[in-house]
């Protein structure tokens, strides 16, 4: 049995919406039972990990966030070397055994990639068979990311619905600058397991200066 690092959780539109809380809060009162051990690689941990039904056939799934166990031995994050995080969506089926859905290596932000304000790591919500990963860090100008994923009935997987970009400087905090995008205005069908931050922005680029 292995203990496990939470970071804070909420449901969106949700009466039960818990408060987002930072990443590394601390050691969750919990364990991941033997059964999700073969989705964890030797020399990772889960630093999150949440059940709910992400894809509404009433069976529970579960999403779990990994980090390198050397992560979590490092205290301050500008030290923390930049190795990947992995976001996993696994699934249990009808007859009640565990598949790994989805796997994204890029989605969630390493522990070294928050600048001066530490890990960007902030906060996951639940939306009805979705999530949407919220990341923040900066220094003096702040930035914001957040990727909302949405299941598909008809391509029977997860994909990219939502981003906001955000970014201010602290000495004009209500100056914020915000952009929104949405499919299939500013972009085309992206699987969860497809999707890549920096490549993401670099294409919004491109498509804003050719227009």
């Amino acid at each position: 049995m292995f203990h496990f690092l939470l970071i804070g959780v909420s449901f969106a539109d949700s009466p039960k919406s818990e408060p987002v809380a930072p990443a590394y809060q601390g050691l969750a009162a919990g364990t991941v039972s033997e059964e999700f051990l073969k989705f964890i690689p030797d020399g990772k941990l889960p630093i999150f990990f949440k059940e709910v039904d992400l894809n509404g056939d009433s069976y529970p799934d579960y999403l779990m966030v990994l980090d390198e166990m050397i992560q979590l031995d490092i205290e301050s994050s500008l030290t923390a070397p930049e190795t990947p995080r992995t976001l996993a969506v696994i699934t249990r089926a009808a007859d009640g055994t565990l598949h790994l859905a989805k796997q994204n290596d890029k989605v969630v932000y390493c522990r070294a990639c928050g600048g001066v304000f530490g890990d960007p790591f902030e906060s996951i919500e639940f939306t009805k068979h979705g999530f949407i990963l919220n990341m923040y860090g900066g220094s003096n100008w702040r930035w914001e990311n957040n990727f909302e994923f949405a299941y598909s009935r008809v391509d029977k997987t997860w994909q990219l619905v939502k981003v906001k970009d955000a970014s201010y400087h602290t000495a004009a905090p209500d100056e914020m600058e915000s952009h929104i995008y949405k499919p299939p205005k500013d972009f085309g069908k992206i699987d969860l397991a497809d999707f890549d931050p920096n490549h993401f922005f670099a294409d919004v680029r491109k498509q804003n200066e050719g227009r």
